[in-house]
């Protein structure tokens, strides 16, 4: 019987280090001074100010657009007089319209109209 493979394991220690290793210079460059920077050589690089500034636009983009999504989301949503937030093209009733789910014998996944509910709960049978 073979080994399995133990690429996966390899993959994610040098991933986890490199990412680690990222975080360290991502620091280093937003709260180095630039002394250090010309001890160890490094003429250009970019302005630190992009170290808080570059999260900083990054999580405001991250809220603007999730409050988009839900913007959308209350734009696309019908009102709750409109017939579309009751049923739409996609409903399946069950077979005689429902009322055999209602009463036990279930055929499989269906929607129950509005109407065979309301007859059911609500009319007056003794």
């Amino acid at each position: 019987m073979a080994l399995p493979s133990r690429a996966a394991e390899v993959y994610g220690f040098v991933l986890s280090v490199s990412s680690m290793v990222a975080l360290l210079v991502f620091i280093l460059w937003g709260y180095a001074p630039e002394e250090w920077y010309r001890y160890f050589g490094l003429l250009y690089y970019p302005d630190p100010y992009w170290a808080v500034a570059f999260p900083a636009w990054a999580m405001m983009l991250v809220a603007v657009l999730a409050g988009l999504y839900y913007a959308r989301f209350l734009r696309n949503t019908p009102p709750l007089d409109d017939f579309r937030t009751i049923t739409d093209s996609f409903a399946k009733a069950g077979s005689r319209g429902g009322e055999s789910v209602l009463r036990g014998s279930w055929g499989g996944p269906a929607d129950i109209p509005c109407a065979v509910v309301n007859r059911l709960l609500y009319s007056q049978h003794s």
